[in-house]
Protein backbone atom coordinates (compact mmCIF):
# COMPACT_ATOMS: atom_id res chain seq x y z
CA UNK A 1 0.00 0.00 0.00
CA UNK A 2 1.19 3.19 -1.36
CA UNK A 3 2.19 6.07 2.00
CA UNK A 4 0.36 9.32 1.66
CA UNK A 5 2.50 12.18 2.47
CA UNK A 6 2.61 15.80 1.15
CA UNK A 7 4.16 19.01 1.05
CA UNK A 8 2.97 22.21 0.05
CA UNK A 9 4.69 26.13 -1.22
CA UNK A 10 3.22 28.71 1.30
CA UNK A 11 2.52 31.18 -1.29
CA UNK A 12 3.09 34.25 0.62
CA UNK A 13 5.61 33.06 3.04
CA UNK A 14 7.62 31.85 0.01
CA UNK A 15 8.53 28.55 1.79
CA UNK A 16 7.71 25.07 1.80
CA UNK A 17 5.97 23.37 4.29
CA UNK A 18 5.24 19.42 5.02
CA UNK A 19 2.62 17.17 5.68
CA UNK A 20 1.48 15.67 8.98
CA UNK A 21 -0.64 14.66 11.71
CA UNK A 22 -2.77 17.53 13.72
CA UNK A 23 -4.00 17.59 16.98
CA UNK A 24 -7.29 16.96 15.55
CA UNK A 25 -6.32 14.00 13.19
CA UNK A 26 -6.52 16.00 9.79
CA UNK A 27 -3.73 16.82 7.55
CA UNK A 28 -1.61 19.97 8.32
CA UNK A 29 1.22 21.54 7.28
CA UNK A 30 4.59 22.50 9.40
CA UNK A 31 8.00 23.65 8.59
CA UNK A 32 10.56 20.86 8.80
CA UNK A 33 12.10 22.00 11.86
CA UNK A 34 8.91 22.41 14.19
CA UNK A 35 8.96 18.80 15.04
CA UNK A 36 7.92 19.35 18.72
CA UNK A 37 4.32 19.56 18.55
CA UNK A 38 3.55 21.58 21.42
CA UNK A 39 5.85 25.06 20.17
CA UNK A 40 5.20 24.13 16.13
CA UNK A 41 2.87 26.40 13.81
CA UNK A 42 0.14 24.60 12.25
CA UNK A 43 -1.18 25.26 8.62
CA UNK A 44 -4.19 23.53 7.99
CA UNK A 45 -4.44 21.85 4.42
CA UNK A 46 -7.49 24.83 4.02
CA UNK A 47 -5.36 27.99 3.86
CA UNK A 48 -5.89 29.98 0.74
CA UNK A 49 -2.40 30.31 0.61
CA UNK A 50 -1.06 26.32 -0.01
CA UNK A 51 -0.42 24.94 -2.54
CA UNK A 52 -0.44 21.12 -2.06
CA UNK A 53 1.57 18.42 -3.79
CA UNK A 54 1.23 14.81 -3.53
CA UNK A 55 4.36 12.10 -2.90
CA UNK A 56 3.75 9.91 -5.93
CA UNK A 57 4.87 6.73 -4.02
CA UNK A 58 8.47 6.53 -6.07
CA UNK A 59 12.40 7.81 -5.81
CA UNK A 60 14.85 9.17 -7.99
CA UNK A 61 18.28 7.64 -8.68
CA UNK A 62 19.25 8.92 -5.72
CA UNK A 63 16.51 7.71 -3.18
CA UNK A 64 14.73 11.24 -3.35
CA UNK A 65 11.43 10.98 -2.73
CA UNK A 66 9.55 12.51 -5.76
CA UNK A 67 6.64 14.87 -5.35
CA UNK A 68 3.73 16.64 -7.62
CA UNK A 69 5.94 19.47 -8.87
CA UNK A 70 9.12 18.57 -9.13
CA UNK A 71 10.98 18.68 -12.11
CA UNK A 72 12.61 15.46 -13.44
CA UNK A 73 15.07 14.43 -15.85
CA UNK A 74 15.13 10.64 -17.49
CA UNK A 75 18.26 9.18 -19.22
CA UNK A 76 18.35 10.71 -22.47
CA UNK A 77 17.97 14.12 -20.47
CA UNK A 78 14.70 14.84 -21.40
CA UNK A 79 12.79 17.60 -18.19
CA UNK A 80 10.11 17.09 -17.61
CA UNK A 81 7.15 18.81 -14.07
CA UNK A 82 5.71 15.97 -12.39
CA UNK A 83 2.08 16.10 -12.32
CA UNK A 84 -0.97 13.74 -11.30
CA UNK A 85 -3.13 13.38 -14.52
CA UNK A 86 -6.61 12.36 -13.79
CA UNK A 87 -7.49 10.71 -16.87
CA UNK A 88 -4.72 8.25 -16.45
CA UNK A 89 -5.01 8.14 -12.83
CA UNK A 90 -1.35 8.48 -12.86
CA UNK A 91 1.44 10.92 -12.24
CA UNK A 92 3.13 11.79 -15.74
CA UNK A 93 6.19 11.35 -16.80
CA UNK A 94 6.93 9.10 -14.15
CA UNK A 95 4.09 6.43 -15.76
CA UNK A 96 6.22 6.41 -19.36
CA UNK A 97 10.36 6.40 -18.15
CA UNK A 98 12.61 4.80 -16.33
CA UNK A 99 12.65 5.23 -12.55
CA UNK A 100 15.74 3.78 -11.96
CA UNK A 101 17.81 6.85 -14.02
CA UNK A 102 15.04 9.72 -13.02
CA UNK A 103 16.58 12.64 -11.11
CA UNK A 104 15.19 15.29 -9.37
CA UNK A 105 16.68 18.28 -10.70
CA UNK A 106 14.47 21.03 -10.00
CA UNK A 107 11.44 22.10 -8.66
CA UNK A 108 8.11 24.27 -10.11
CA UNK A 109 8.99 27.37 -6.87
CA UNK A 110 12.68 26.91 -7.08
CA UNK A 111 12.68 24.96 -3.89
CA UNK A 112 16.10 24.12 -2.65
CA UNK A 113 16.45 19.83 -3.53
Amino acid sequence: MKTLKFKAWHKERQELLYGTKGKDGGLIFIKPVDIYEDEREEISYRDPNLEIFQYTGVEDAWGREIYESDIVEDEKGNKSEVFYNSKTASFEPLNRINLDKVKIIDSKYKIKI
